[in-house]
Formats: C-alpha cells, sequence, structure tokens
C-alpha cells in the first residue's frame, strides 16, 4: 500500500469546453478502491475523498449544471454519479450517467459538457 499526502494528490484532468465556469473541483486522479493511504484525511482511508460533491461545473448562457458526486457518500459500494442539470431542475436531471468506473465517469463528464456547449 503506498501513503500519499492529501495535498499531494493530483485534481482529475479535464478536457472543458469555452463558456463553461468550475465551482468545485475535489475529483481526484484517484480510482475506487485503489491501495492507498491518504494523509491528511481522516483516519487515512481514501474513501473520504470519495463524495457526495466532487465536481460542479455551470454554464450560464446554457443555463446547464454539470454535477458529479460519489453515491452513498465515502462508501466503497458506491459509484460515481454524473448529472447533466437543465435550468436547475434537479428532479429530473437531462443526463445521469452512474459507474464505479472512473474513466467512464470522465468520459461522460466530457462528452456532457460538449454536447451541452452547443445546445441552442
Amino acid at each position: 500500500m503506498k501513503t500519499l499526502h492529501v495535498d499531494d494528490l493530483a485534481l482529475q484532468p479535464l478536457r472543458i469546453p469555452a463558456g463553461w465556469t468550475v465551482s468545485q473541483h475535489e475529483f481526484f486522479e484517484l480510482s475506487p478502491g485503489e491501495d492507498v493511504q491518504v494523509e491528511g484525511v481522516l483516519g487515512g482511508s481514501a474513501w473520504e475523498l470519495f463524495v457526495e460533491d466532487m465536481l460542479q461545473i455551470s454554464h450560464a448562457k446554457h443555463e446547464y449544471t454539470l454535477d458529479l458526486g460519489w453515491y452513498p457518500d465515502s462508501d466503497p459500494g458506491g459509484q460515481f454519479r454524473v448529472r447533466l442539470i437543465h435550468r436547475q431542475d434537479w428532479e429530473h436531471p437531462h443526463m445521469l450517467f452512474e459507474s464505479t468506473d472512473r474513466d467512464a465517469a470522465v468520459a461522460a463528464i466530457e462528452t456532457a459538457l460538449r454536447d451541452a456547449s452547443v445546445a441552442p
């Protein structure tokens, strides 16, 4: 098991088209189940970084918000949830994607951002 300090963890790189504003980015380049001890988080568990509020990006002109979280919060049995919200209608996401795979979540995020960028 390797040990890292939370301040040394890299944020997940993302291709974000023009027009989007990042208001929260705590989506680390760390995969679920990775055998890592993280200094600087409660109990040293990497699972403490898999929370419901990991990433939020908004496009004011097209009235979209992209939200990423891990549900249930800090639970090894959880999964990433990517939601694309239109006009603040959180009850009826424009797009919903769930997966335990970080790369699949990144692909879903980048596709949603790209597609919503060209919305009428």
